[in-house]
């Protein structure tokens, strides 16, 4: 399988499993904090071809949580980027969370892009 056969692969995965109501660890601790921080939120939001992990409506924020298996991928880097410009274009913010963050920092993370 050719590098860019593996990465289409990846995305027809990665797809799947967001399109479906799966909620990995990652996301549902983030999911745990904004709950605690009282914001409303939705999951797995549709944006044009993409699919945002968290969306914070009110402060029109996609909340992305970088789980180190997909993000930590070096080809996954340019694929992050073009998501972002694409949220970004369509008028949303984002703001990626890396999974190694604690729960300060993720409060901390969101805390400041509500601002």
């Amino acid at each position: 399988m050719t590098p860019e056969q593996q990465e289409a692969s990846l995305r027809r995965a990665h797809g799947a499993i967001k399109g479906g109501n799966f909620v990995n660890r990652f996301e549902a601790r983030v999911c745990q904090i904004l709950n605690g921080m009282d914001l409303a939120y939705q999951l797995h939001k549709v944006v044009g071809p993409y699919v945002a992990d968290l969306c914070i409506p009110a402060a029109t924020l996609f909340v992305e949580c970088d789980g180190e298996y997909w993000h930590g991928r070096a080809h996954m880097k340019g694929h992050d980027a073009t998501r972002d410009a694409y949220m970004t274009e369509h008028g949303y913010r984002v703001v990626r969370i890396p999974e190694q963050a604690t729960q300060a920092e993720i409060e901390a993370i969101l805390r400041e892009a509500m601002t």
